[in-house]
């Protein structure tokens, strides 16, 4: 006599179990019907209770997350003041390399700081400067309106020019003279 728990009623090696039919994903049709079942587009395909789903074979999920402007402003402005603090950040005129080779680059970047990783920052690159550098893998060269939190964060020191220092202080502390419901004069 064999128990009556789920877990006796396992199949039986010398017996094979048998094999289920799959379930159609089109609706039934009878045996009269001449039209041909409409197959799943690339967009929706048909789940077995006949509701439509989209395909994730099409398109990739996003899984990015909309941070408001004035949360992104305040993690650059507080990342850009814990640079300032740690003394990570260096003010420079202007850097402007005289010929377009990588070694002067590289020896007027060492003039101003023995780091390995640094982010290099300005108001506007010349030509010369801009493909000087583009060699030195270690070194990002980012214009003050382009620069990111992420950025700022992931060097070890920040050279930055004076104008470009100017442009950064006016994107942390932006106008804040307008007032709600109150037309300019």
């Amino acid at each position: 006599m064999r128990p009556s728990w789920p877990c006796a009623r396992r199949a039986v090696p010398d017996r094979p179990t048998p094999k289920r039919k799959p379930k159609s994903i089109y609706p039934a049709q009878s045996p009269g019907d001449k039209r041909e079942p409409a197959a799943p587009g690339p967009a929706t395909n048909r789940h077995q209770f006949g509701v439509a789903v989209e395909s994730s074979s099409d398109q990739s999920r996003d899984y990015s997350k909309k941070i408001p402007k004035s949360v992104r402003r305040l993690a650059f402005q507080k990342a850009l003041s814990e640079r300032i603090n740690a003394g990570d950040v260096l003010t420079i005129d202007k850097f402007v390399v005289p010929e377009l080779k990588t070694k002067s680059f590289l020896a007027l970047l060492k003039k101003q700081t023995d780091a390995r990783k640094v982010l290099l920052i300005s108001d506007a690159f010349d030509p010369t400067t801009f493909k000087s550098a583009r060699n030195v893998k270690p070194v990002r060269l980012a214009t003050a309106a382009d620069v990111n939190t992420e950025q700022l964060l992931a060097f070890e020191k920040i050279l930055v020019t004076h104008k470009a220092l100017e442009r950064l202080a006016e994107r942390t502390n932006p106008p804040s003279s307008r007032t709600r419901g109150t037309a300019a004069p």
